[in-house]
Formats: C-alpha cells, sequence, structure tokens
C-alpha cells in the first residue's frame, strides 16, 4: 500500500481502506454459496439464474451491520405431465432409392471429381490457361494462370481459341484491377508497381480442360476410398446405402419435426413469463431494441417449453445423455457434412473422430 513497507500497513488503515469492499465480496459469496446450496438441497428446478427482487426495500451499513437480508426472484421450472400413449398417429415417409437416382448421383460424383489435362486444342470458355506474363520493354516478369470460367472479358475474349505457344498483348486495366493487384502478381512494392505502365506480353504454355473421370478403379478409389469398391456393381450398391442412411435421417427429421410440434402446441407449459422478461436482459450481450427483444424472447420460450416436455419424458423413461451419445451425434454431423459434398463414409471412424 503506497506510504508504508511491505507487511507494516495498519489493521485499521487496511479496514477504513478496504473494508467495505472486502465486506461485501465476503457477504455476496457467503449468499450466492448458501443459494445454491439451498436449491439442491431442496432440489428447486428453475430457469436461467436467480435475480435480485426489490433491491430498493433493503439497505446495508457495512461498517456496523452483521447479518444481511437477500431477495432473490426464480422462474421456477413448471410441471407437466406427457403420456405419449395419447399422442396421435403420425405419417413417417419411407422414400425409395430409384435406380435414375443412383445414375444422378453418379453423374454428380463426375462432375465434383473432374480433372485438369492438358490438351493441344485451342482455348474454350471454362479452360485454364497457364503461361508467362512479362512487361513488355520492362523488366518484370511471372508465370501467371487465368481461369477463363472467371475472367473478365478483356482477358477471356483474348485467350479464347488461343493455344500453348501463341502470344497475347495486354493493357495493364485488362489484368490489374489497381497496382496493388500488380504488386502481388509480380511481388513488387506498391512503389515499384506505380511505374508499371504496361502493356504486357502473355505466352501461353499449356491449357488445361476439367475432364469428366472414366468410371474405373482410379474413380472408385477417389470417390470411395482405396480398394473399398473394385466395381461398378460395388459402386451402385454404395451409393443406394448412402442415400438411403440419407433419405432415412430426412424421414427422421420431418418425423420427430411433427412430434415436437405437436407436443409443443398441446401440451400446456405454464412458463414464468414476467420472470423471464425480467431476466433476458440481464444475460444478454447487449441492449436491444424492442423488436429484437420480442424475438429473442419467443425464440426463449420455445425452448424452454419443449426442455420441460423433453426432461418430463426423459424423467419417466429413465433415460440420459452420455458422452458416448454426444461423440455419436457429433461424428454423424460430421458425416452428413462430408455426403452433402459427395464424399461417401469412410470406414477409418478415426477420420471423423479427428
Amino acid at each position: 500500500m503506497p506510504g508504508f513497507r511491505p507487511g507494516k500497513v495498519p489493521a485499521a488503515v487496511i479496514k477504513k481502506r478496504m473494508g467495505k469492499d472486502l465486506m461485501g465480496e465476503l457477504v455476496t459469496n457467503a449468499m450466492a454459496d448458501a443459494l445454491d446450496k439451498y436449491m439442491k438441497e431442496n432440489e428447486v428446478r428453475y430457469f436461467g439464474q436467480p435475480i435480485p427482487y426489490n433491491v430498493e426495500a433493503y439497505t446495508y451499513n457495512w461498517d456496523t451491520q452483521t447479518e444481511f437480508t437477500f431477495a432473490y426472484e426464480l422462474g421456477l421450472t413448471p410441471e407437466v405431465s406427457v403420456d405419449l400413449t395419447q399422442l396421435p398417429k403420425f405419417d413417417y415417409s419411407v422414400i425409395k432409392v430409384s435406380e435414375a437416382d443412383i445414375d444422378e448421383y453418379i453423374t454428380n460424383l463426375q462432375e465434383r471429381l473432374t480433372k485438369e489435362t492438358k490438351v493441344e486444342e485451342a482455348a474454350t470458355a471454362t479452360d485454364v490457361v497457364f503461361g508467362d506474363l512479362k512487361e513488355v520493354g520492362g523488366d518484370l516478369f511471372t508465370g501467371e494462370t487465368f481461369y477463363l470460367t472467371e475472367a473478365n472479358d478483356a482477358v477471356k475474349n483474348a485467350l479464347l481459341g488461343k493455344k500453348e505457344g501463341d502470344v497475347v498483348n495486354f493493357e495493364l486495366a485488362d489484368i490489374f484491377e489497381n497496382t496493388g493487384k500488380l504488386a502481388d502478381a509480380f511481388k513488387i512494392d506498391e512503389e515499384r508497381a506505380l511505374l508499371a505502365k504496361g502493356p504486357f506480353e502473355f505466352t501461353i504454355k499449356e491449357v488445361r480442360r476439367a475432364a469428366k473421370p472414366e468410371i474405373d478403379q482410379d474413380f472408385f478409389d477417389r470417390a470411395f476410398g482405396p480398394g473399398k469398391v473394385t466395381d461398378v456393381e460395388g459402386m451402385r450398391t454404395e451409393l443406394r446405402n448412402l442415400m438411403e442412411r440419407e433419405y432415412t435421417q430426412e424421414s427422421d427429421y420431418k418425423f420427430d419435426y411433427d412430434v415436437r410440434n405437436w407436443l409443443r402446441n398441446n401440451i400446456d407449459v405454464q412458463l414464468p413469463e414476467d420472470f423471464l422478461v425480467r431476466w433476458l436482459p440481464t444475460v444478454a450481450e447487449k441492449l436491444m431494441a424492442e423488436d429484437e427483444f420480442a424475438k429473442e424472447l419467443t425464440n426463449l420460450k420455445r425452448y424452454l417449453r419443449w426442455s420441460v416436455i423433453e426432461g418430463d419424458i426423459m424423467n419417466k423413461n429413465g433415460l440420459q445423455i452420455t458422452m458416448d451419445d454426444l461423440q455419436a451425434e457429433a461424428e454423424e454431423a460430421v458425416k452428413a457434412m462430408f455426403r452433402m459434398y459427395g464424399m461417401p463414409d469412410r470406414d477409418d471412424d478415426t477420420f471423423y473422430k479427428d
């Protein structure tokens, strides 16, 4: 403490300067522990966290007071009773995988697994053109690649119909939006880039074209993993199994949505709405506008209503979620993500765990 040697500060000075802060911290911690203990011992189920109640009614003298009273408001979790035997019947869709579906999947796989190969023909609108780009009359030189599907009209029109060995001239504005792009291309500073005026000469070294892969062992290995599929029939069987799993997941999702929606709309869950209105601003990261607050409150009530229903169903049926369940669900989510990009499941489960 300023003005005193270490370890020589009188207790009275410490109490005067820091006593109230220390007392406040000790009392607050003790109160929080007591409240938490009470909740656990009495198995009080509640939403969120307790919030101070009627604060203005209580005053505290941190210098002399030895007993303190605090009041807190709780949003108690309502009791519900869900009888699953009373649910109506719900439709469950069974989607058949047709041969046409498998044909379409194979076509999509071929499009995703296209290979770029060098061609001797003139460049077309979907080709990739590699070459050397140099400043005419200057010392700038670099290798450059133009993807004609993404190139601007000036570049595309200049390169269409050209082939290996052809030379094309560009003005600076044709290929570089600004000096920063030019500096990046030639790996020079912008000060040097400002001196470049063009024109630029581009010598075509190679034209590459995306070709649909043949359905052979290389294709099988790239699509399904080395050695997993060895013939067309095996590929179709693998794809049928994959698509059936995907369709089953979609059917499960729709069925789950229908059941949840019915339960939300037909099970009376009396939420402590007044409490939620007061509690939500205490945990919000920022001050919300009225319409934003109304939307967040609606979403919160929807979530809490389902959590109460779900909790009753799990308790009555002795259900619990384990870490293994969470791991399996996470792995399935990763698999689903890969399937979106046409990548079938892999046998090596550690691939998904990693």
